[in-house]
């Protein structure tokens, strides 16, 4: 579990990662956008969310790459 990120740092971490918001980041795993922004507040961040946004990072990087 990722429990001690906070909500900003979640919102920060998202948006890096390329997705506008919570509720896009929630469609993309196919999850309830009450759900992601839930995270950090009444309910842990599960352990997958860091692996997720590292995997979108480096998503994003390649593409970013690939354009050139």
């Amino acid at each position: 579990m990722q429990g001690n990120i906070n909500p900003k740092a979640i919102s920060k971490l998202i948006k890096e990662s390329s997705f506008k918001s919570k509720s896009e980041f929630a469609r993309f795993l196919g999850l309830n956008a009450n759900t992601v922004l839930r995270w950090g507040k009444d309910l842990p961040v599960p352990g997958y969310f860091l692996p997720v946004i590292s995997l979108a990072k480096k998503a994003k990087k390649y593409d970013e790459l690939t354009k050139k």
